[in-house]
């Protein structure tokens, strides 16, 4: 079933590279999708195939899907210029929101939903943002996922928040997905990725090759704040759910809190869930993820209830 799924592609216009998952059948909008960017150097591999996958034949009626893959070492999924580096380093992540726009303008997309999870938390709310501020798209429902931008701190000490995340946690997050063939696809990826780190030079390029570094030190500046109520307060249609693993020291709890009352303002358009028993690997359970989706997509009715 891999095997049938459309593959990586590259637009003419300079835009990001994507895969775009249409649904068979012409009952759906083409002009309307669900944009799905990746999580920190997340790859279309098999993994992640059978994340969307799963994801595309959960929803309550067919949607186009436009998958940002993240490995910018193998695929160079982003086409920017080292001009854009300074501006990501310090947490402006629109250079790569317009990377997406330029992809979405080129295949006729007029009106776009969001899931991202870490990453794609971060980088997520700067596309909500920039979209609704320029009027670039009509934004639906959307959701972002334990994000790393929401509060200020050094390089070193975001680093030791992610490795906060144990190996035994991460693995247990893919198993209780119940899904063998993730499983195994996850396990692969990690035997390929400890064979890397045996190699000590390539490490030290995969950490440091750009944009990673900048994106990573872009983690560092509270921006999320900012760019999730300047996207409330630009697009009024949107309702956005943000979800906050208890465990994560990404996103702690005590932030997690702080921001949700600053958007207490937008009323029922920002909702936020709170999972117990989990820290950031919540995004690896493949079931809970695709729950979650589910949940940030449903119209504003059901929202709201």
């Amino acid at each position: 079933m891999l095997k049938d799924l459309p593959s990586l592609q590259t637009p003419d216009n300079g835009g990001a590279s994507f895969v775009d998952m249409v649904p068979k059948g012409k009952d759906f909008d083409e002009t309307e999708a669900l944009i799905v960017p990746m999580h920190y150097q997340a790859g279309w591999d098999p993994a992640n195939k059978i994340r969307l996958l799963i994801l595309s034949h959960s929803l309550d009626k067919p949607k186009r899907i436009i998958v940002f893959p993240n490995d910018t070492l193998r695929e160079h999924s982003l086409n920017l210029d080292t001009k854009n580096y300074p501006i990501i380093h310090q947490g402006d992540f629109t250079p790569i929101a317009e990377q997406y726009f330029k992809t979405l303008d080129s295949l006729g997309i007029k009106k776009f939903q969001e899931i991202g999870y870490s990453q794609a938390g971060a980088v997520g709310a700067t596309v909500l943002r920039r979209a609704a501020s320029k009027g670039y798209f009509e934004i639906g429902n959307s959701g972002l996922i334990d994000p790393p931008n929401t509060f200020a701190r050094s390089f070193r000490e975001l680093e030791e928040a992610f490795i906060a995340t144990k190996l035994s946690e991460l693995n247990a997050a893919v198993e209780a997905s119940g899904i063998p063939a993730f499983s195994q696809a996850e396990h692969a990826k990690r035997s390929e990725i400890g064979k890397e780190l045996a190699h000590l030079a390539f490490y030290e390029l995969r950490s440091e090759f750009e944009p990673n570094t900048s994106i990573k030190h872009g983690f560092t500046i509270p921006h999320f704040l900012d760019d999730v109520s300047a996207a409330l307060g630009s697009a009024k249609d949107l309702h956005l759910l943000v979800v906050a693993p208890s465990n994560s020291r990404i996103m702690p709890p005590e932030m997690a809190s702080n921001i949700e009352k600053h958007l207490e303002g937008f009323g029922e358009r920002s909702k936020w869930l709170r999972v117990s028993g989990y820290g950031h690997e919540i995004g690896h359970n493949l079931i809970a993820y695709t729950l979650i989706a589910k949940m940030a997509l449903r119209d504003s009715a059901e929202l709201a209830q």
